[in-house]
């Protein structure tokens, strides 16, 4: 139960039904009323004793609000790839939204396939209606994150490349962008060595939009191959050349394993 009004008269907390999985039930409390009045409203006419054991002696209003189940669950990792050393970490955030695309605030159970290591498998998401974990691995592979919450479910997919030797990996992945600007943040891609850590290498790095990742292609204007500088090629003047969804990045440098960047748009 969580306290959310600021005025001293007037207490409004908002609590999850024990006896309606997904639904918040929410609470007005004015002081100085010894019987409360219950407002039992459209789907939850027949949930009068959960409101009731709720709200306090003191309460004077109950307003009930209850959409059921998150009617979706966005999913998405802060990188596609990552090195199977146990130690690089993908953050995944799942967010809840109802019907009417506003935020849910719930529980969501997150699973991973195999060989995936999950830092909390059970968040509650905050008043935005974004939960947060993290992911790990020790044998290369594609693992999928799932995240659950009452029937509604989202996945992202992470690969993880061997820790052998030296590889690429996306530092900063761009988020939608609007046509013909530049991408930004400014992607970034590092050369690590098999632990992880970044090098000092100077190698020649080259993005592409990943093929069959979106209808867009890097705008011939830009320059899609630049030299690391202390391991880090960053691509400052990078922009698409038409409006898509769903694009990502695919950075490659010679025989390293290559990696890729998280989904975004271009609106």
């Amino acid at each position: 139960m969580k306290k959310e009004s600021s005025n001293p008269a007037v207490l409004t907390v908002m609590a999850p039904s024990s006896s309606t999985a997904g639904c918040w039930l929410r609470c007005v409390v004015q002081p100085g009323t010894r019987r409360p009045t219950v407002d039992i409203r459209g789907q939850l006419r027949h949930r009068r004793q959960a409101m009731r054991s709720l709200a306090s002696a003191l309460c004077v209003a109950v307003l009930v609000g209850c959409s059921g189940a998150p009617q979706a669950i966005v999913v998405k990792a802060d990188r596609s790839s990552a090195v199977a050393n146990g130690t690089d970490a993908v953050t995944l955030t799942a967010t809840s939204t109802a019907a009417d695309g506003t935020a849910f605030p719930d529980v969501v159970e997150f699973t991973v396939s195999a060989g995936g290591q999950l830092s909390a498998t059970s968040v509650k998401s905050d008043a935005a209606g974004v939960a947060t974990t993290k992911l790990t691995a020790t044998t290369p592979g594609t693992l999928t994150v799932t995240a659950t919450a009452g029937p509604t479910s989202g996945q992202a997919t992470v690969v993880f490349a061997s820790s052998t030797g030296p590889h690429l990996r996306f530092q900063t992945s761009p988020s939608n962008t609007a046509q013909q600007n530049l991408l930004r943040p400014i992607p970034a891609v590092a050369v690590e060595d098999a632990s992880g850590v970044v090098t000092a290498s100077s190698a020649a790095v080259t993005v592409v939009v990943t093929p069959g990742s979106c209808s867009a292609a890097i705008d011939p204007s830009s320059l899609s191959t630049v030299n690391a500088l202390r391991g880090v090629a960053s691509f400052n003047g990078l922009k698409l050349d038409k409006a898509a969804t769903g694009c990502t990045l695919t950075a490659t440098s010679g025989t390293m394993p290559s990696a890729v960047s998280s989904a975004f748009d271009i609106q």
